[in-house]
Parts: structure tokens; C-alpha cells; sequence
């Protein structure tokens, strides 16, 4: 996951992706736990590499792939997985596919809480899917909506002072 991601190794990047795409369990049709969680690690990552390098298909199959079969429901891993998601469909120009992907997955993650602790929330995969879902709307053309919901987000951010190094991205 190390070498394909960090930005300062992309001379390793094809080998890199290469021991990702090859590597699969032992038993095909039964893998231990351990080779689940990998396969679900090897899986997410693969579909950022590919977003980041631009290849929207391949991004999209996998993350796709991840958010269907290995995510942890409401973890901080399917939401950046969605967000990612969602950002390779507006690339694709399926704008409102993502807004379909962002919106319940927002929603499963706010809904729980008042409207004055929705203003609270620091969760970074949280934050991540509400700004794709404000780019989404400055797509559609929503613009004041898209507008509202970045203002509400700036405020937030410049509530927490110094940043945690997860939420500095």
C-alpha cells in the first residue's frame, strides 16, 4: 500500500501495482481472515491508485468492488472509499451517480446527531464525503446550495484550530 501511494515513489509505481493486482489468496473460494482483510486492504487501495493516476474504469470497479464486498458499514474506510468513488463518477461526468452514492452515506453518518452537533463533527471520511457532495451540487449547477454547504464546512474547519495530521489532506 506504502509504495503506490506515497507520491515520492512513483518510480516504483508499476512494480508496485504490479504485487497488488498479483497477489491473491492461497484458497481461492475459502481465504483465511487474514487474507480477507487483505484482499479488502489490496482492493481499496487499488481503486485510489487508479483514481489518483487518473484511470477513472479501473478505479471504479475496484472501489466499487470494496464498498460492496469487504467495507465495514459506517467505517472511516467505506466512507473515504465512497468519497473516492464518488469523485472518479464526476469524472466520468455520472454526477448525479455519485450524488447517489454520497447522499446515504452522509446520511447514515449525520443523521444520528442533533443540528448543532452536525456542526461538530470532525470525522475526516465525513467531512471528505460532504465536500464531494458540495463539488457535486457546483457541478449540477446548485450553486448556492453547493455554496451554503462549502461556507459550512470552512466554518467548521477553522473552528479546530490546528489540524490532526489525517485531517490536514
Amino acid at each position: 500500500e506504502y509504495l503506490v501511494t506515497e507520491a515520492s515513489l512513483d518510480s516504483d509505481y508499476d512494480s508496485s501495482v504490479s504485487l497488488l493486482k498479483d497477489w491473491f489468496p492461497v484458497q481461492l473460494n475459502s481465504p483465511s481472515t487474514m487474507e480477507n482483510i487483505v484482499a479488502g486492504v489490496r482492493s481499496q487501495t487499488l481503486g485510489k491508485v487508479f483514481k489518483d493516476k487518473g484511470d477513472w474504469e479501473a478505479a471504479a470497479v475496484e472501489l466499487n468492488g470494496f464498498l460492496e464486498t469487504y467495507a465495514v458499514r459506517e467505517s472511516e474506510s467505506e466512507g473515504w472509499a465512497a468519497g473516492d468513488l464518488a469523485q472518479v463518477l464526476m469524472e466520468m461526468d455520472q454526477v448525479s451517480k455519485a450524488e447517489e452514492i454520497l447522499r446515504p452515506q452522509l446520511a447514515k453518518r449525520l443523521d444520528r446527531f442533533s443540528e448543532k452537533e452536525r456542526r461538530l463533527v470532525r470525522k475526516n471520511d465525513t467531512m471528505f464525503l460532504e465536500i464531494q457532495l458540495a463539488e457535486c451540487l457546483l457541478i449540477q449547477g446548485r450553486h448556492s446550495e453547493a455554496e451554503h454547504r462549502f461556507e459550512e464546512i470552512k466554518k467548521r474547519f477553522d473552528s479546530f484550530g490546528d489540524l490532526w495530521h489525517c485531517e490536514k489532506t
